[in-house]
């Protein structure tokens, strides 16, 4: 990593963030700005119609040097590429691998394959069914450090995994702020965990939570044109109410619904914790994909059911 990133007169400054790159642009074919598009990622859609997302080199290495002061990502360890890189999860881990300077796995995770998979394997992101199937194969010599997400944890499941000696993180983020933004260890507490270094989080008047810092985007990218993120003081509207709903109206499959909202607490350096309301929109696309003609019942569960998050 070292000679790759001499020879191309790349310099990163962990310790640093608002330079993380600084670069000799006369050792470069052109010249190099860290503050220049590099990367265009697709929202999942479920407020609208999905929007080209704009990161730059600095978002993606804000991003990652927060969360790497949580789950630290030394030169020996290996995170595995488990998730697509049109999400903005799998990207996240190209430029963990990248500021880290460790190693990155890239190999099939489908199937029995995903066993064989984990050999040598320190970190990975993973779906919780797949840390269920690898803890009932029997649990990988080298792992160490799980992000959990896209479904219900079972606090079984996270007990399992922490006696094996896995640590295991769960959190809340969006594609304009580069993946992540919040963490937590996966304990079953109703939280979405403490902001992460180099990320803002505020609530506005109107009682909306408000994000931003060095992993926002500078905008969307429509018919070859950046259009900046509307901004409220240098923040971003995440669509998260405190003790209300921000977003009621959701579109998943062609259904424009209106859903409850799952009640979770953010910590901030305020004392008191923040109860803050989204809908738990993963869990409610997958049970329509599979279950599209009964809407009206599902619907229903997710206004009772407080597996489902409704709120007390």
């Amino acid at each position: 990593m070292k000679a790759i990133t001499k020879r191309a007169g790349v310099t990163f400054h962990i310790d640093n963030p608002s330079s993380l790159i600084e670069c000799r642009t006369e050792t470069l074919l052109s010249p190099y700005h860290s503050e220049n598009i590099a990367t265009l990622t697709l929202t999942s859609g479920s407020t609208g119609l999905p929007k080209a997302v704009a990161h730059t080199v600095s978002n993606h290495l804000h991003s990652a040097a927060g969360i790497l002061q949580v789950m630290p990502l030394g030169h020996d360890d290996c995170w595995l590429l488990s998730l697509p890189l049109f999400h903005v999860s799998g990207l996240a881990i190209i430029w963990r691998w990248l500021l880290s300077g460790a190693r990155m796995k890239v190999t099939p995770v489908a199937g029995e394959q995903l066993f064989s998979a984990f050999d040598n394997v320190t970190h990975a992101s993973l779906v919780p069914t797949q840390l269920q199937r690898l803890l009932s194969h029997g649990k990988p010599d080298a792992l160490k450090e799980v992000l959990l997400g896209g479904a219900e944890i079972p606090v079984s499941l996270t007990s399992m995994a922490e006696q094996s000696g896995i640590r295991c993180w769960c959190g809340y983020g969006m594609t304009e702020m580069a993946s992540t933004i919040t963490v937590k260890r996966a304990d079953g507490e109703l939280t979405v965990g403490t902001p992460l270094a180099y990320r803002q989080v505020a609530i506005s008047g109107e009682s909306e939570v408000l994000v931003g810092g060095g992993p926002l985007s500078p905008g969307y990218m429509v018919d070859g044109e950046l259009k900046p993120l509307p901004l409220t003081d240098g923040l971003f509207s995440s669509g998260i109410g405190v003790n209300g709903r921000v977003r009621e109206q959701t579109t998943f499959a062609c259904w424009a619904v209106s859903i409850t909202c799952l009640s979770v607490v953010v910590r901030t350096s305020n004392p008191k914790p923040l109860s803050v309301c989204w809908p738990n929109t993963r869990a409610l696309a997958r049970y329509l994909s599979c279950r599209w003609k009964i809407v009206n019942t599902v619907i229903e569960r997710l206004l009772l059911s407080n597996r489902w998050g409704a709120s007390r």
